[in-house]
């Protein structure tokens, strides 16, 4: 995962349900002979810039001494409605997958594979982080780890999880 996941699962902004967000674009190194796509390919610093979705998201250079900001932006596709949109990111507050913590803290995964490890870690009694999640699973607060709130984190996570997935 090297710490960016494939992929995002938000709220579809039409019709509210689990949708996917990808990236606009794939960065390869110019030495990475197979670059298997049908978008266009741009030079930028070190990296070949690969347009995923070239009609919708066409590649803009940014200005110089000025980084490309991963997941501002992506492509939201939903296989309810079958949006396929360009979308400003506005995270956490896109996250399909949150769950509300004490004060104004929420606890997010950015797809249900990382939903999943964080229930696998929060409901286990092994306090060692391991697989592509690990850094973000250290970072859940130590208060949510406790007996009393690991049982009802456990308890959200799994509800909606399975509403998610009857």
């Amino acid at each position: 995962m090297n710490g960016e996941p494939a992929y995002i699962q938000i709220h579809c902004p039409r019709c509210g349900k689990r949708a996917r967000l990808d990236e606009s674009f794939e960065f390869t190194m110019p030495q990475e002979e197979k670059i298997d796509t049908q978008g266009k390919v741009h030079r930028w610093g070190g990296w070949l810039v690969v347009e995923k979705y070239p009609n919708l998201v066409p590649w803009v250079t940014p200005g110089s001494g000025v980084s490309y900001q991963h997941w501002s932006r992506g492509v939201v596709k939903c296989p309810h409605c079958h949006l396929v949109a360009e979308k400003a990111l506005e995270w956490p507050a896109d996250a399909f997958y949150k769950w509300p913590l004490r004060g104004d803290l929420v606890l997010w995964a950015y797809n249900e594979e990382h939903a999943r490890a964080i229930l696998d870690y929060v409901g286990s009694k092994s306090r060692k982080p391991s697989g592509d999640y690990a850094a973000h699973l250290r970072k859940i607060p130590k208060e949510m780890l406790s007996a009393k709130a690991r049982e009802t984190l456990v308890k959200q996570l799994t509800a909606s999880l399975e509403e998610e997935n009857p």
